[in-house]
């Protein structure tokens, strides 16, 4: 799973954690995790976060909680 975020405070975030859970009809099948590091006011990062298939393809996502230090 890829997408972009953005810092949009002013402060340096030191490390980001944003977990997900992987939906298939409706169904939760499997959760998951980016990580970024360093991230200045305003910079954009990739979010790469890992899906297993094993359990099929999520047909949707959703964003569960988001750690900022």
């Amino acid at each position: 799973m890829t997408g972009l975020g953005r810092n949009k405070s002013d402060k340096v975030i030191t490390t980001n954690f944003v977990k997900f859970n992987l939906l298939q009809n409706g169904i939760i099948t499997d959760s998951t995790i980016d990580t970024a590091s360093g991230i200045k006011p305003n910079q954009q990062w990739k979010i790469f976060a890992p899906v297993n298939v094993i359990n099929g393809k999520p047909d949707e996502f959703e964003v569960i909680d988001i750690l900022s230090r």
